[in-house]
């Protein structure tokens, strides 16, 4: 997930103005003055005013890489006699130093076991358990095929919501007999 640094009629970062009318967009736990500078972290799921900091002279960040794989030998940057496992270590100066403040959420983030979950995943279910059923010669449906989609959720659930989810289907598909 990528985030924006925006500054609120400022010089940092991409620059967004408020117009007079416009409300705070930190909502209720923060505001913004007429003529005030707030850089601000904003993505798609959060929002947040950073803060400035001077970074001292003797303050430095320590890079530890550790390969880790074969892939990571390839690269170009590592040298070719380095041992797998082996640890790197990069020392860069700090240029700017910014503190997040309070995160304000944006967008609702459900509970593991909240009805919207359910819904989506039984929808999701749905859609897969159709798609293999179109594929499959015969129409049959094995659930090992199934499980494949959702490896947090056990077979004795995944029947139970495909029998519910396929009677349902079934009803809709007979004629109403009056």
């Amino acid at each position: 997930m990528a985030s924006l640094l925006i500054s609120l009629q400022g010089d940092l970062g991409e620059p967004f103005v408020l117009e007079p009318q416009d409300e705070s967009p930190f909502m209720k736990f923060g505001y913004v003055q007429p003529g005030q500078t707030v850089p601000s972290l904003y993505s798609n799921l959060i929002r947040a005013p950073l803060f400035r900091h001077k970074p001292y002279s003797t303050d430095f960040l320590v890079i530890k890489f550790v390969i880790s794989s074969l892939h990571d030998l390839s690269n170009n940057s590592v040298n070719r006699s380095t041992i797998k496992g082996e640890s790197k270590y990069y020392i860069r100066e700090i240029k700017n130093l910014f503190v997040v403040g309070q995160t304000y959420p944006v967008t609702e983030v459900p509970g593991p076991h909240s009805r919207k979950i359910t819904n989506t995943i039984k929808h999701r279910l749905q859609i897969i358990a159709y798609k293999l059923l179109a594929k499959s010669p015969g129409e049959r449906l094995k659930i090992s095929r199934l499980m494949k989609y959702f490896p947090d959720q056990n077979e004795l659930q995944m029947r139970q919501r495909l029998k519910v989810s396929l009677l349902s289907a079934s009803r809709s598909l007979l004629p109403n007999d009056v």
